[in-house]
């Protein structure tokens, strides 16, 4: 991809923007002249082979780690403190705290300082009970089970009302009852205006899921598109290779 050559996800407003973002660590590039914008209100899937950056890409775009070349922008303006609060992320292992389910989720509201103590115990319970979670709001949140966790932390990222949500991973290695679940809730955050950008290693989850595509391959993005047109017809040989369940592309000389 040349220098400069945006790719421009939706046609709607650019809600998070990469322009030309590389990252170094150790002198290693790591992620090489990323150029994309997620388009507000979209759904959006990170996909490509493991060690193809999708989870650092992700960590980027929430601000966790900064650009060494290049920008990330927030609604046309480099992403700051603000921006990075109108964001959750949750990760592909979340924090569980030693507390109860009901407590994890009321620490997370009080931490993030948006609600009054008045308003934090209707908010937690609307939660967990889109979560599926109300009958466990008494048990010990580390006791739960994998879906159960990765249910909880979703619960948590969307209490806090963000503008868009991240997820690296959200449903790997989850028995089918508790993807469906998880599937569920990030359809119906969507539906209110949620902006949800995922990586996800299932094709059929993409196919789900994302109404736009990005694929990574070495750092670089190889291909992004309407979802439909890239998981049916992809043109790059990265994401020929994702989706027939190939092994790694060679990696480019950098």
């Amino acid at each position: 991809m040349r220098r400069g050559d945006e790719r421009v996800i939706s046609k709607t407003e650019k809600m998070l923007e990469a322009r030309d973002a590389s990252y170094f660590l150790g002198g290693e590039k790591l992620l090489d002249r990323l150029s994309f914008s997620i388009g507000t209100g979209r759904r959006v899937a990170i996909v490509g082979a493991h060690g193809s950056g999708k989870s650092l890409t992700m960590r980027m775009l929430h601000g966790l780690i900064k650009p060494s070349e290049g920008q990330l922008l927030w609604k046309g303006n480099a992403l700051d403190t603000n921006g990075m609060r109108a964001q959750s992320m949750v990760f592909k292992e979340p924090a569980i705290l030693r507390r109860t389910v009901a407590q994890d989720l009321r620490f997370s509201l009080q931490v993030k300082g948006r609600y009054s103590g008045v308003e934090i115990p209707e908010i937690q319970r609307l939660a967990l009970a889109r979560a599926g979670l109300s009958h466990l709001a008494d048990k010990q949140a580390r006791l739960l089970t994998r879906g159960e966790q990765k249910r909880l932390a979703i619960a948590r990222g969307l209490a806090t009302d963000p503008e868009i949500l991240l997820l690296d991973e959200p449903t790997g290695n989850l028995e089918p009852n508790s993807l469906a679940m998880i599937e569920d809730m990030l359809l119906n955050a969507h539906s209110m205006g949620l902006t949800i950008v995922l990586v996800t290693h299932s094709l059929g989850q993409a196919k789900r899921l994302a109404q736009d595509v990005i694929v990574m391959h070495d750092g670089r993005i190889a291909e992004t598109g309407p979802a439909e047109a890239v998981l049916s017809h992809p043109r790059s040989a990265a994401g020929r290779a994702w989706i027939e369940g190939r092994p790694h592309l060679e990696a480019r000389a950098r």
